[in-house]
């Protein structure tokens, strides 16, 4: 008898060390400890539950509902959803969701917790913690923003010289040939039509790059506005076709286009402007004896308008972020090169047809060449309409 009462004593004793440690441990990390009674809906938090929804034990309403009715609004459903997975045993319960504290302060909390089974496996008991991490949240965030800024700053910086170098390359082509035109007349000599013809290319140089510049601001502001027509794509592109062999001279341009007319809703000068835009990087980064493919496909949801080459190919990782501003994919960097631009150009392309509710990519493989394609819907939703 005496053994029973002293192996009780030390069991009585061990529990109580183990119960200190855990308070102790739970008070260091201010976590607040919680019991839920599953079947009878019985809910017991300590002081630190308490104090991290901003109730007390007169105000505390016992049930679950008093966890639930302290989660945040867009966070309630799926807390509640997962809490429901992991009494059914599909998920441990270990998650993170807001709260509204009693004072109107949201709080960002971390859970974890075990379910208690009874012997066919019915859920009896959840028992565990709440923790305050809204200090690690806010500071992640600030790391975040930190971070944001610094890129923001570093390509702004880029942009700055990309632009000057850009502008200053045409500005200096012209200054020589004014120089020329200027010596020309003081001889008395006719300006040759030649040097004329010379110095409009920075001049269209110049006109692009500030167009780009005019457009990006445009975008940034939201006053980007699409003046929206309807009209069949296969007969827009044939409209645009001589235009666009402008822009490739002597290359050989080949058109495909569907048996059934595909009538979408669209800006036809911005599109217009994509498809160029497409074009002239094509001409520009593949042989010239090459020929250029423009295909239109009707899509389930609309149309498909791609271009394929048979340039060098783009590598896999300049592919993922090529249509990011200041990103300048098939340039080569050693290669010199008057129409680097300013890396604007595909970065424009992608929000004129986001803009039109489309979507825009490229596919391509090294030494095969590549296929940039944009697709657009039927018609353009309510928000492509501008601002």
């Amino acid at each position: 008898m005496f053994n029973v009462i002293s192996e009780r004593k030390r069991a009585h004793e061990e529990l109580k060390r183990l119960s200190d440690r855990l308070l102790l441990a739970t008070s260091s990390a201010r976590l607040g400890i919680w019991d839920w009674d599953v079947k009878n809906n019985v809910m017991i938090w300590d002081d630190r539950m308490l104090e991290l929804y901003g109730l007390t034990k007169d105000t505390f309403p016992g049930g679950v509902q008093a966890w639930q009715g302290g989660l945040h609004p867009d966070d309630r459903d799926r807390a509640i959803e997962e809490c429901q997975l992991a009494l059914r045993g599909e998920k441990d319960w270990d998650t993170e969701f807001r709260v509204v504290h009693a004072t109107g302060r949201i709080l960002h909390i971390k859970a974890a917790g075990i379910v208690l089974r009874d012997a066919d496996g019915n859920p009896e008991r959840m028992l565990g913690v709440n923790g305050d991490i809204t200090e690690r949240i806010r500071a992640e965030a600030e790391v975040v923003a930190a971070k944001a800024a610094k890129e923001i700053a570093e390509n702004r910086t880029k942009f700055l010289d990309i632009a000057a170098h850009e502008l200053r390359n045409p500005l200096a082509g012209m200054s020589l040939l004014l120089q020329v035109v200027e010596k020309q007349l003081a001889n008395g000599q006719t300006v040759e039509a030649s040097t004329v013809a010379r110095l409009r290319e920075p001049v269209d140089r110049l006109t692009r790059l500030v167009a780009d510049l005019v457009d990006v601001a445009r975008l940034e502001r939201g006053h980007l506005q699409l003046r929206l027509v309807r009209g069949d794509m296969s007969t827009w592109i044939q409209r645009w076709s001589e235009a666009l062999q402008l822009h490739a001279p002597g290359r050989q341009i080949v058109f495909l286009f569907p048996s059934a007319r595909s009538e979408i809703e669209l800006d036809a000068d911005r599109i217009n402007q994509v498809l160029t835009n497409l074009l002239e990087n094509a001409v520009r980064h593949t042989p010239s004896s090459t020929p250029i493919e423009i295909r239109v496909e009707p899509l389930p949801t609309g149309v498909r308008v791609s271009l394929r080459d048979q340039g060098s190919g783009i590598a896999e990782d300049m592919l993922e972020r090529i249509f990011e501003p200041f990103s300048m994919g098939r340039f080569d960097e050693n290669e010199e090169s008057s129409h680097a631009g300013l890396g604007l150009g595909l970065s424009i392309c992608r929000e004129i047809v986001e803009l039109h509710g489309g979507k825009i990519g490229a596919h391509s493989q090294i030494g095969a060449g590549s296929t940039f394609y944009f697709d657009l819907p039927w018609r353009v939703p309510q928000r492509g309409n501008g601002a």
